[in-house]
């Protein structure tokens, strides 16, 4: 999937660039000069800086991983009091909190971010049980899914969200 959107986006920048007769560098050309100034290419994909809360540091890194692929920017805490220390409702977009943790569970972070931004978006996670589910849902959870969730399913997750 990224492939084949580096490749269509190399293509639509190789046209442009024929266009302003100027030379590229990418994956299968050379350096990128845009010495005669030509109009920008792309418009600037719109990113989100979100805070990903769980206390397994496999999982921080899996969802950072399949997040930072569509281009956003990660912030990770290791707990619900760590994140709430790390929340800053000027600049993350998004939530994306473990249910299940020490010090702080996601029900009390969930109910703490809350109340510092009521219209934060929350996805909530968990790989103990459905039941945890509609709890983080009635306490604020815009979206709640059961460990282990498909990459495409929080992909999809972040966009509705953040188009909403």
């Amino acid at each position: 999937n990224i492939n084949a959107r580096l490749n269509c986006a190399c293509q639509l920048l190789h046209t442009q660039i024929n266009y302003y007769n100027v030379s590229c560098y990418c994956h299968t050309l050379g350096k990128l000069d845009l010495s005669r100034n030509p109009k920008p290419v792309f418009e600037e994909l719109p990113v989100a800086r979100i805070l990903v809360i769980d206390d397994e540091a496999i999982i921080r890194d899996l969802l950072r991983d399949i997040l930072e692929s569509d281009g956003h920017e990660i912030v990770e805490a290791e707990n619900g009091h760590e994140g709430l220390e790390r929340y800053d409702p000027e600049s993350i977009d998004l939530v994306i909190t473990d249910i299940m943790m020490p010090e702080k569970d996601g029900f009390e972070t969930i109910s703490e971010l809350k109340i510092k931004k009521p219209d934060i978006k929350i996805i909530a996670l968990t790989g103990y049980g459905l039941h945890n589910l509609p709890v983080a849902f009635d306490l604020g959870a815009s979206r709640v899914y059961e460990k282990p969730i498909k990459p495409q399913d929080l992909k999809q997750a972040v966009t509705d969200l953040l188009s909403e």
